[in-house]
């Protein structure tokens, strides 16, 4: 699916650029800027999608939203990682459960 149609970015490539250039770090999920609700810190949206788009920034700004629901999703998934590498390891595979076939009462 086109993402930002500007600069023709697929959420393919921004989840291809997100698991090879960003692997492990999180994405600060606002944009780069001096306004209320922008960051100046490293790792935001615009650097997302200037990676994405080959150092170009935004032109409209429309897909903000969608990439930034693509970066929540790539955090997502860098916690869940981290949690389950902080649990102990299981010595062998857990068998699925048995459950006995229900029997009708005689009566």
């Amino acid at each position: 699916m086109k993402t930002c149609v500007c600069h023709n970015i697929s959420d393919k490539s921004i989840k291809s650029v997100l698991a090879n250039f960003f692997h492990g770090v999180t994405i600060i999920t606002k944009r780069r800027g001096d306004l209320d609700g922008h960051t100046q810190e490293k790792g935001n949206l615009d650097d997302l999608h200037e990676a994405c788009s080959s150092g170009k920034g935004f032109n409209c700004g429309k897909c903000a939203c969608a990439i930034a629901d693509l970066a929540r999703d790539h955090n997502r998934n860098i916690t869940m990682n981290q949690l389950k590498d902080s649990l102990p390891g299981l010595t062998e595979p857990v068998a699925p459960l048995k459950v006995a076939p229900k029997t009708t009462p005689a009566f």
